[in-house]
């Protein structure tokens, strides 16, 4: 650890504990958190079509340095542009309509920084987001049955499979583990996993990461349950030395080794756990009851909030930049000029946060220790920021947040503020940000904020810089990060229609709905396939109407779900966004097909058989009459110049007095089944037949305007 440790004093109750570092102040304006960040916003011409990257300018560029890549690629490759200092834009010319695409900005010079955003025109939308497993404290689950239940209902109505287990509080931490490692063995497409209430916490590493001498060992890793491949061990960290038993780690102890993430992380793992919160007056019970409630009034439209973001740094006497990850995120996610930077001298920030409905905040300030109910320490905040009390005496404005200060990352005690923040007014998501960063850029064009978990995680290798490791200066993933909140969230949401009603059009599915009472381009139905578990398209194209009648058998008992589509246009571009489904379930008795069969499949336009040997394309028609084409008379082949002659093991087709190439064929049965098909060459060639049933049967070669007649007397 380098620096010093500097002074601790009392105030208003609390402990201030001041970051290990070397003292340095900034000389004056800009904080070393601005600027060594690239704040960016992007425009998008779809007719062009072309994507503007824009940027503030910043005193001491000598250059900037554009990548360009798709979401989820290993790496940025070679520059895409290469621009000067002074330099505020660059334009991508060279994109397709409905593809999406992520670029970084290097800037070069005293000044040196980063920044990212996500783009793209009119992407298309996500339509079945994957599987999700979904782990409820069963005690929450029996107090909040319903709630719990409309949550789930909540996730499959936005696109998530959900794989639902309530288990005991007491359930150990491999055996949580077990139940998600075999959901994802059963499911490839697990995406992310969705902790309400105690579950078990992970502990691991070595690490003082707020770079606290006394704050040196294993803390909480949740990170664990969504690694699936990575080898943890238990064997070789001995540290008893940090001022909190938690932290402490032995070989054998159920603590794991590692202080970085033996590999990368496959799912998204998110955390509701307002358990232990005494300074709030509300049950745990309550308080996610309350945050259930909330998030469900994000997801559908009733909770809005204006595209604005507040920032704070009350660090910036380090000349470290501690609030980058705010700068760079929180601009990308609104814009730099909807982006407030509230002074430290301006401060209590609470003042500012309590009181304004945004959509982001970024906070960061020396951290502020507290006094618990066993006289024991706790991580209550930020001083001049944003504390435990505050939050629990007033309603947090903004739905994201981000913070940064001693202690209150590591989460897994009494009153954590990163916890806490979760049970007040609109605040949905906490991160601690800052040692390493977080990266939110993807959120912008409606990415969730699990997949943001992901990508900051496994900065491994510095895909994303500068990475902010630690004091330490390590460079690999660390395994205290941690998202507090619905991994699932997006930062916007169409409102969704409702009142789906589902019933039968004569023995095919109608739906009629109710409209969004947003301004939409439309609406698409989806299948809910509970045999592959996944959502399948019953529209073909989007529905502009309220009503629609499908191709598909009413099957009662089939559930649906009817989504609003929408362009948004975001700070980074364009993208069609899905609402939540209306959901509703075929009722009903099966209607009789033309066989008299409940729910069979014999419909009008099906294949029947008529009985008439000299017919063909035998189907029902809107009677349930079976009807074919008569084959009389369509051996007529005057003029064809193609000779067919029947053989012992089928036909014999001579086309040598023909012009022209090759020829496709098809042979039909009586009841316009294809049996057959192939290519007729220019001279003689050989269909064979033998092993076809008796029956009448014709050769059709479309090209030639050619059909015949011929009978297989037998196998």
């Amino acid at each position: 650890m380098n620096g010093r440790k500097l002074p601790v004093r009392r105030r208003a109750g609390c402990v201030l504990v001041l970051f290990a570092l070397a003292v340095s102040l900034p000389a004056c304006g800009q904080s070393a958190s601005q600027k060594s960040s690239v704040r960016m916003s992007a425009l998008v011409d779809s007719l062009q079509p072309a994507i503007t990257l824009e940027w503030e300018a910043q005193t001491g560029a000598s250059g900037h340095t554009v990548y360009r890549r798709v979401p989820g690629a290993s790496a940025w490759g070679a520059p895409v542009a290469t621009l000067a200092g002074g330099a505020t834009g660059w334009t991508d010319n060279a994109v397709s309509v409905g593809l999406a695409y992520e670029y970084k900005v290097h800037r070069t010079g005293t000044n040196a920084g980063y920044g990212y955003v996500r783009s793209g025109i009119a992407v298309a939308p996500v339509e079945d987001r994957g599987s999700l497993v979904l782990l409820v404290d069963s005690a929450l689950a029996a107090d909040l049955g319903g709630q719990v239940q409309d949550l789930v209902n909540d996730l499959t109505a936005d696109g998530w499979w959900v794989h639902r287990h309530d288990v005991p509080g007491s359930l150990a931490v491999p055996d949580v583990k077990a139940l998600v490692t075999a959901d994802a063995q059963q499911d490839p497409d697990v995406e992310a996993i969705y902790l309400l209430g105690h579950i078990a916490v992970p502990y691991s590493g070595n690490l003082n990461p707020d770079g606290h001498a006394e704050h040196r060992g294993a803390w909480a890793c949740d990170a664990f349950y969504g690694d699936l491949d990575g080898l943890w061990t238990d064997v070789s960290v001995n540290n008893t030395s940090a001022a909190f038993l938690r932290n402490h780690n032995l070989p054998q102890d159920g603590k794991f080794d590692q202080s970085d993430l033996p590999s990368p992380v496959e799912l998204a793992v998110g955390r509701v756990d307002l358990s232990d919160l005494p300074s709030y007056s509300q049950s745990e019970t309550q308080l996610v009851a309350s945050y259930l409630d909330r998030a469900h009034a994000w997801k559908t439209g009733a909770l809005t909030v204006p595209a604005e973001a507040l920032l704070f740094d009350d660090l910036q006497w380090t000349a470290y930049p501690l609030s980058q990850s705010g700068h760079m995120g929180l601009a990308a996610c609104v814009g730099p000029d909807h982006l407030t930077e509230v002074p430290p001298n301006n401060g209590p920030f609470s003042d500012h946060v309590l009181s304004t409905p945004a959509l982001w905040s970024y906070q960061c300030g020396a951290g502020l220790q507290g006094t618990g109910s066993n006289n024991q320490v706790t991580f209550v905040g930020t001083t001049n920021g944003i504390r435990t009390q505050d939050v629990v005496q007033g309603d947090v404005g903004t739905v994201f947040n981000m913070a940064f200060g001693s202690y209150f990352g590591d989460w897994d005690n009494e009153d954590n503020f990163l916890r806490a923040m979760l049970g007040s007014g609109n605040s949905l998501v906490h991160l601690w940000s800052g040692i390493p960063n977080w990266y939110v850029y993807p959120m912008a064009m409606g990415g969730p904020v699990g997949s943001c978990m992901r990508i900051s995680v496994n900065n491994t290798q510095q895909d994303h810089a500068p990475q902010n490791a630690g004091w330490q200066g390590q460079n690999m993933g660390r395994v205290h990060m941690a998202l507090m909140g619905d991994p699932t969230l997006r930062q916007s949401y169409v409102g969704p229609p409702t009142d789906l009603v589902v019933g039968p059009s004569g023995w095919t599915t109608q739906f009629s709905w109710s409209p969004s009472s947003d301004d939409v381009d439309g609406y698409l139905v989806h299948r809910i396939d509970t045999v592959s578990g996944g959502f399948v398209r019953v529209t073909p194209q989007v529905v502009t109407d309220t009503f629609f009648v499908s191709t598909e058998l009413y099957a009662p008992g089939t559930r649906y779900l009817v989504r609003a589509i929408k362009l948004v246009t975001s700070n980074t571009g364009s993208y069609f966004d899905l609402s939540l489904g209306a959901s509703a379930q075929a009722m009903g008795p099966a209607v009789p097909d033309c066989e008299n069969v409940p729910g069979g499949p014999a419909i009008p336009g099906t294949p029947c058989d008529d009985g008439d040997p000299l017919t063909i394309q035998d189907t029902f028609d809107e009677t349930c009459a079976c009807v074919g084409v008569s084959t009389i008379g369509i051996e007529e082949q005057v003029g064809r110049a193609i000779i067919v002659v029947q053989v012992a093991d089928g036909l014999l087709v001579d086309m040598t007095m023909r012009e022209g190439g090759t020829q496709p064929y098809q042979v039909f049965d009586v009841r316009g089944r294809i049996v057959l098909n192939g290519t007729l060459g220019p001279g003689r060639s050989r269909i064979r037949s033998q092993d076809l049933r008796a029956g009448l049967y014709v050769l059709a070669i479309p090209g030639a305007a050619f059909v015949h007649r011929f009978v297989v007397g037998g196998r």
